[in-house]
């Protein structure tokens, strides 16, 4: 698991603000009717559903999303997986053969 350091962006503060500021211009230019947009108390259910459901698809894809693009894009690690899992599976039956004939041993030795 991968965690995201500050590196490669050192002032998420100030770009927030920039992108606030630069909102804020955009609202103060527009003309007054536009804001009928932005008037909350008239919109239908049907419409905070779907923006709801974007924004929580934004949210869970900025959080899972750089992962699941290294997996996608990295086709050698699902291949890497497979061939580690079939070798702890031949280990494990190495592993229980060895138990197995350990025990038959034992079996042989006591009767």
């Amino acid at each position: 698991m991968s965690s995201s350091s500050h590196n490669d962006r050192p002032f998420p503060l100030l770009e927030a603000l920039l992108g606030l500021s630069l909102l804020a211009l955009v609202l103060q230019l527009l003309p007054t009717g536009w804001f009928d947009a932005f008037d909350f108390r008239k919109w239908p259910q049907g419409t905070w559903m779907i923006v709801n459901a974007v924004v929580i698809t934004a949210l869970v894809g900025s959080r899972y999303g750089p992962e699941l693009v290294a997996r996608w894009t990295d086709g050698s690690d699902c291949k890497t997986q497979t061939a580690a899992a079939k070798q702890m599976q031949q280990d494990r039956k190495e592993r229980n053969a060895a138990i197995r004939r350990a025990r038959d041993a034992r079996k042989r030795r006591l009767y």
